[in-house]
Parts: C-alpha cells; structure tokens; sequence
C-alpha cells in the first residue's frame, strides 16, 4: 500500500494518534488523504467495468496506456468482479503525490462479495482541470486485506521464526544489560542504560509474506520491534544489541573507574 512520504509521514503520525485516542475509524482516516471526490470518482469507474462500458474507462485513460490490447485487458479485469452487489467497500488505501503541474491521487478499494474479495487500485492524475486515470488493478483474493495481515503464530516460515528468534535473544541480551547497569556502581548510570538497548544493523522479515529485508546502517533502541500500516503487513525487525555488548565489555572498567573517583584521598603523615 502506498502512503504519502516525508511532510505527510508526520501527517500519518498524528492522524493515528487521533485514532488510537479517539477512536477514529479507518476509513476516516485513509479518507483524510484524499478527497470525497476521488473516492467517488475511483467506485465509478469500478461500476463502469463492471457494466464492461469500456469505451468510457477508455476515453478517461492516459493517451500513453491506450492500444489495441486495452479493451481485452478490461474485459479480463470485469470477469474478475462476482456477479451481484457486494456486501462491502472500504478504502484501504490512498496517496496524494502533488507536483507542479499536475497531481495524482491513488485510491485502493476492497470489495467484499459473498465468494471473494476484491482489491481494486485506481490511480488518476489531473493535468490543469482535466482528469484522467493513469492506473487500473484489480486484484482477486480469498479474504480481506485486515485478515491476510493479521498477525499470527501459525502457518510461519522458516524466515518469520528465524527474525523472531534472533530479535528475542537479542532484546534478551539488551534487557538484562539494561537491569545489570542499573544494579551497577558506575558513573552516568542512566546514560549506559540508555546505551545497552541500542541496536545497530536491522534484519526483518514481512510477517505475511515471509520476505526477509536488511539495512546494516540502521539504529534501533529498542533492538527488537515490529510495525505495520493500517491493513498493511507487519513488519517484524531485531538488530545486534551492540550497546548491551559494549556495556558488558566496558563494565568492569566502569566499575573501577567509579569506585577509584568516590575512593578518599590517602592520608600523608
């Protein structure tokens, strides 16, 4: 799924806390990055394929995507949509990409008919007051986006188990760095413990789909997490917990230097 970047992460930070907080639906909040207008505009070119009026989607397409295969590709995509009204449509994704001579708005609906489930992603530009779609997908699948992403113990691979036991040994060895600074008598106590849950390097693994991803210059404090966007995967991580190694390694000099700074100073006759 696809959200909007930098300016708008933060957008997307604070929209979320108004949902954990107030309870604000999904929907309201995936509405919030476009307008009533684009959703709109996005269920009634799904209708118009469903009703296969495809010289109508085809007059709104970019001139670049239009060719003899379109209308067979069309075809293809309606004999994807059941027969009948679905039970429900949510938007479960949505994009703005503003630019200085046109802006593009990405809507993904899901459709909930009594055998299946569809996702459909249109995607429409505006180029000075004209509209027209730059994208088409329909996507069949045999239950809802929030299901598939759930996240679960059971039907795991080898890489989900392999991230998940790495990033509990690790956020094991953190933790009991972090307590043992805690028990110890060094100076600046609080900033060792704050170093013992740094990680460094990220291993992860996308919990529906068992693909693995890496990043060896990344920090993480904690050293073991995972996230996710709203009907989107989760993403489980663990790193190494260089803080937690560099404290054991340095703890006994630590300690000494702490005890020779509070010892008195000798005596002299």
């Amino acid at each position: 799924m696809n959200f909007p970047k930098i300016g708008s992460a933060v957008r997307l930070l604070s929209l979320c806390s108004v949902y954990l907080l107030f309870g604000c639906s999904p929907q309201r909040l995936f509405e919030s990055f476009t307008t009533p207008e684009q959703i709109a505009a996005a269920k009634s070119d799904v209708e118009l394929l469903r009703d296969r009026r495809f010289q109508e989607i085809e007059k709104q397409m970019e001139t670049d995507l239009v060719d003899d295969g379109l209308e067979g590709t069309l075809s293809q995509m309606a004999d994807m949509i059941p027969v009948g009204e679905p039970r429900s449509v949510k938007v479960v994704g949505a994009h703005i990409l503003k630019q200085p001579e046109s802006t593009r708005y990405d809507v993904t609906l899901e459709y909930e008919f009594p055998e299946r489930w569809l996702l459909v992603e249109v995607a429409t530009g505006t180029r000075g007051r004209q509209g027209v779609i730059s994208s088409f997908r329909v996507q069949p699948m045999q239950d809802s986006l929030e299901h598939v992403n759930r996240f679960r113990l059971s039907g795991l691979g080898t890489p989900q188990w392999v991230v998940l036991s790495v990033g509990l040994l690790s956020l094991g060895c953190s933790l009991d760095a972090f307590v043992l600074c805690l028990r110890s008598r060094i100076r600046k106590k609080w900033l060792w413990a704050v170093i013992a849950l740094v990680g460094i390097g990220r291993l992860g693994v996308n919990w529906t789909t068992g693909n693995l991803f890496s990043n060896l210059i990344w920090v993480d404090l904690p050293t073991t997490g995972a996230f996710s966007q709203l009907y989107g995967p989760w993403m489980v991580y663990a790193s190494l917990p260089a803080g937690a190694i560099l404290f054991l390694f340095l703890r006994r000099s630590l300690e000494r230097d702490a005890y020779q700074a509070s010892a008195p100073p000798p005596i002299e006759a």
